[in-house]
C-alpha cells in the first residue's frame, strides 16, 4: 500500500554515477543505471571523439537489494529513453511501491508481491480507468494507470513479478485518530460506495470489457486463501505449531470465533451486493492540507461483496488497539462515531445490513488472519509475521464482542441522519 514507505533508493547506484559523469561524461544526460552500457565520449588529440566504453553497474556494486532491482528493470521499461529517478522505494504488506519520476512529471510504480496473475491486475486497472470516467463527480482521486514508454500500464518482469505504473496523487497519510479527520474518512467512503455502485449499474464494467472480479466475497470464508482449508485452521488454532505456542490464546479465540461464525456465513447472501473496495485504511489514503480526503488509494482487492462489508472494514481499522489506555479508547470511540456519521451522511444502509456489521467486523479480523497464515504455510512470510497478527485479529474480535451494545448503539445514529439524507440523494444518479 502505497503510504508504507521507507529509505532512499539506490544511493550507491547514484554515487557512481556521479562519477562516472564527473570522469569525462557531462552531458551524456541519461545516468548509469545497473547492468546498463553506455557511449562515452573521451577527449582524444585534443579533439572529441565518441568512442563507446562499457560502463557497468551490478546490483552488489550499486547496493541495490534484489526487489530494488525488479523496480529499476520496471522503471527503465516504463520510462524507456527518458532520464527517471527512483526513490522512497518501500515494501508494505502487498506491494513495493517508489516514487518514480520522469520527464518532469511524477508517478507511482508498484510491484505486486501477493501474485504473478495478471488477469487479477488487469481488473484493477481496467477498473480505475472505468472509476476515472466517473472522477468530475467525485471529491476525491483515485489512482489513474499510466502507460509511458512501455505502451501498457502493466509488465511483468524477470522472476515473473508483476510492475504497474500509476499517476502520481498529492496528499499525505492521514491520521484517524482525529474525529475531523475520520469524518472525512467516512464520508469519502460513503461516496466511493455509490460510485463503485453507479459502475455496475451503468453497466460501465461490461463496457470496459471486464468479467467479475476474482477475489471472492469475505463471507466465502473458506475461499479466502488457497492454502488454509478451514478444517485445517481449526487444527491450527487448536494445536499450534511450538514457535506458536505463546499465541496460544490468542489461537483459541480466533478458532472458537470460527466455529461460532460458520452457521451465519451463508445467511449473509441474501444482503445487497454490489462492488466494494474491501481494504479501506489509513495506509490507503491521502489526505489535503484542509484535511478532507485528497485521494483513496489500492483498488488490488476491489470485489463483488455486500455492500455493508465496506464500512465494516473501515469501523475495524478503527477499533482501539490492544492494551489501550482509558483516554485512547474514549478517543477512539469517539473516532468511530465520527466515521459513521460521515458516511451514514452519504450512504443509507437498512436495517438488516447494520444488523450484522458487527459480525462483519469479526469476519474481516478473520479474514485478515487466514491471509496471513496463508501467506506463512506458502512461505511468503516468515513465522514473526503471522505471531504480529494473531494477537491484533484475536484481540480486534474480543473488542467486537465486548462493546457490541456500543456498536450497535452507534449504527444507529444513521437514523439522525436519515432525514438529512435521503431527500438530498434521492435524485442523484
Amino acid at each position: 500500500m502505497m503510504a508504507e514507505k521507507a529509505g532512499r533508493l539506490e544511493e550507491g547506484a547514484r554515487i557512481q554515477a556521479e562519477n562516472a559523469m564527473n570522469n569525462g561524461t557531462q552531458g551524456i544526460g541519461k545516468r548509469v543505471e545497473p547492468g546498463e552500457k553506455r557511449a562515452e565520449p573521451w577527449e582524444n588529440d585534443g579533439g572529441r571523439v565518441d568512442t563507446v566504453t562499457e560502463v557497468r553497474l551490478s546490483a552488489q556494486e550499486a547496493g541495490l537489494t534484489a526487489t530494488e532491482t525488479l523496480a529499476h528493470e520496471a522503471a527503465k521499461r516504463f520510462c524507456g529513453q527518458e532520464d527517471y529517478c527512483l526513490e522512497d522505494c518501500g515494501g508494505g504488506t502487498n506491494n513495493t511501491t517508489g516514487l518514480l519520476t520522469s520527464g518532469g512529471k511524477k508517478y507511482m510504480l508498484r510491484l505486486y508481491n501477493t501474485h504473478e496473475e495478471r488477469e487479477k491486475a488487469e481488473f484493477e486497472h481496467r477498473l480505475l480507468e472505468a472509476l476515472g470516467r466517473l472522477a468530475p463527480g467525485l471529491p476525491f482521486g483515485v489512482p489513474q494507470p499510466a502507460e509511458g514508454a512501455a505502451g501498457t500500464s502493466l509488465i511483468r518482469l524477470a522472476g515473473g513479478k508483476l510492475a504497474a505504473m500509476f499517476r502520481y496523487l498529492d496528499g499525505v497519510t492521514p491520521d484517524f485518530g482525529r474525529p475531523a479527520q475520520a469524518e472525512a474518512f467516512g464520508r469519502a467512503a460513503g461516496e466511493l460506495s455509490r460510485a463503485l455502485e453507479r459502475l455496475e449499474q451503468q453497466e460501465q464494467l461490461e463496457a470496459a470489457g471486464l468479467d467479475l472480479p476474482a477475489y471472492p466475497p469475505y463471507y466465502a470464508l473458506a475461499s479466502a486463501h488457497p492454502s488454509c482449508g478451514l478444517d485445517e485452521v481449526s487444527r491450527f488454532c487448536g494445536e499450534p505449531p511450538e514457535e506458536f505456542a505463546g499465541c496460544r490464546e490468542a489461537l483459541l479465540v480466533l478458532g472458537r470465533q470460527l466455529e461460532e461464525l460458520a452457521p451465519v456465513l451463508d445467511g449473509l447472501a441474501v444482503l445487497p451486493h454490489q462492488l466494494i473496495h474491501g481494504d479501506l485504511n489509513a495506509s490507503n489514503a491521502l489526505v489535503a492540507g484542509d484535511g478532507e480526503i485528497a485521494a483513496l488509494l489500492d483498488f488490488e482487492f476491489v470485489t463483488r461483496d455486500l455492500r455493508a462489508m465496506e464500512p465494516a472494514v473501515c469501523l475495524w481499522g478503527l477499533l482501539p488497539e490492544a492494551g489501550a489506555d482509558a483516554a485512547g479508547t474514549a478517543q477512539t470511540w469517539a473516532c468511530l462515531k465520527a466515521f459513521w456519521r460521515g458516511f451514514a451522511a452519504v450512504r443509507l444502509l437498512s436495517a438488516e445490513e447494520r444488523r450484522v456489521i458487527p459480525e462483519l467486523m469479526q469476519l474481516r479480523s478473520l479474514d485478515v488472519f487466514l491471509h496471513f497464515l496463508g501467506r506463512y504455510r506458502d512461505g511468503v512470510d516468515d513465522a514473526s509475521m503471522l505471531l504480529r497478527q494473531i494477537p491484533d485479529t484475536a484481540s480486534r474480535l474480543e473488542q467486537v464482542e465486548r462493546h457490541r451494545r456500543e456498536l450497535e448503539a452507534l449504527l444507529e445514529l444513521q437514523e439522525e441522519a436519515l432525514d438529512k439524507s435521503v431527500l438530498r440523494h434521492s435524485t442523484d444518479g
